[in-house]
């Protein structure tokens, strides 16, 4: 079992290193890139229950609809993210509170899932590529000394 300090480390690395996962061919709104930190500091679960935030969610889902109309099930965890991570603008269009059923629930908690597995898989590699370029740099300067 990891420690608190090991948790907040991986924490903060999650909040300022986890990739944003959008659609490739459709850039995420600039509000939802900018704002993913905040959500990330805000939302500590985020590490332990190894899901990414339902800010970033509805980012993601916003760029999938570009490429084409999300169904029912989609639609209606878009609308409930939207209703309550932006409710100002939800009001100023009359959307009505959603609630998800327990379908619609498991697609969110999947998608969350998914998305934190793809960010930390990318924090892994960034991770080792960093400890193997501290490595080469240490073989560098040590094989100089010995020189």
């Amino acid at each position: 079992m990891k420690s608190e300090k090991d948790e907040f480390i991986d924490h903060m690395t999650y909040v300022f290193s986890a990739p944003i996962i959008q659609h490739p061919m459709w850039p995420i709104p600039d509000k939802i890139k900018d704002e993913a930190t905040l959500y990330r500091l805000a939302e500590v679960q985020t590490i332990k229950n190894k899901m990414a935030t339902g800010w970033e969610v509805m980012g993601y889902l916003s760029t999938q609809s570009l490429v084409g109309p999300l169904d029912h099930h989609w639609y209606q965890i878009y609308m409930y993210l939207f209703r309550k991570y932006m409710p100002e603008q939800a009001k100023m269009i009359d959307i009505e509170e959603i609630e998800l059923g327990i379908m619609e629930q498991q697609m969110l908690e999947r998608i969350q899932r998914w998305m934190f597995k793809q960010q930390w898989d990318h924090i892994k590699v960034k991770r080792k590529e960093s400890e193997a370029e501290k490595q080469k740099t240490l073989d560098i300067v040590f094989e100089e000394v010995k020189a």
